[in-house]
């Protein structure tokens, strides 16, 4: 199981470019997953800064799930974050950020901060 989350501008529905992505996925037969909006179900009265998109893919190539999100042609590439938790990992990994002035970093918390 491949789970991921995906992060995008806040624009206009219907969103053309999850619809890019969800057609490259069934076209590759990636895993049987499909990216949905969630972004109605956060945020209580206060509405996210962002669309969320969530999917889970049985037996994926995570490498074809990154090519489905890559090939799409976004208003706002710079928002876009794609984030992926393989079924034996325990946490989600940014693995595709596009933005190009992105620099990733990775946190540490010592044992008194967590």
């Amino acid at each position: 199981m491949t789970n991921a989350i995906l992060a995008a501008h806040v624009g206009r529905r219907p969103d053309d470019e999850i619809a890019s992505v969800n057609e490259f996925l069934r076209a590759n037969e990636v895993g049987g997953g499909e990216f949905r909006d969630v972004s109605d179900y956060a945020g209580g009265y206060k509405h996210l800064e962002c669309r969320v998109y969530l999917s889970a893919f049985n037996h994926a190539d995570t490498n074809l799930i990154i090519d489905a999100v890559r090939q799409a042609s976004w208003r706002d590439v710079d928002m876009v974050q794609l984030f992926i938790k393989e079924q034996e990992e325990e946490l989600f990994a940014l693995r595709y950020c596009g933005s190009p002035k992105s620099t990733r970093k990775s946190v540490e918390l010592a044992p008194d901060q967590t």
